[in-house]
């Protein structure tokens, strides 16, 4: 499935948007949370956009992101394993 926009909301190819497409996937058991996807990609730029002078803050931000990524790894790992 190539990705034509990284937003959640514009369509992928086959006319999904990522946030659909995330919907499907934790249906189906393959991963187990949208909401952690959703907060992971409005998080990715967080520390630097939004604080670039506050190094304690991105620090907490970076700390919660690799929770995230931790979580989205498992998922990763769940998907591979199904696919075989």
């Amino acid at each position: 499935m190539a990705e034509t926009s990284i937003s959640t909301s514009r369509p992928y190819e086959g006319g999904l948007a990522l946030i659909d497409v995330l919907n499907r996937l934790e249906k189906l058991g393959w991963i187990t949370g949208v909401q952690q996807w959703q907060v992971a990609r409005e998080r990715r730029n967080q520390p630097t956009h939004d604080y670039p002078d506050a190094p304690e803050i991105r620090r907490a931000i970076l700390l919660s992101a690799l929770a995230l990524a931790q979580s989205i790894q498992a998922d990763g790992e769940r998907i591979k394993a199904r696919l075989g």
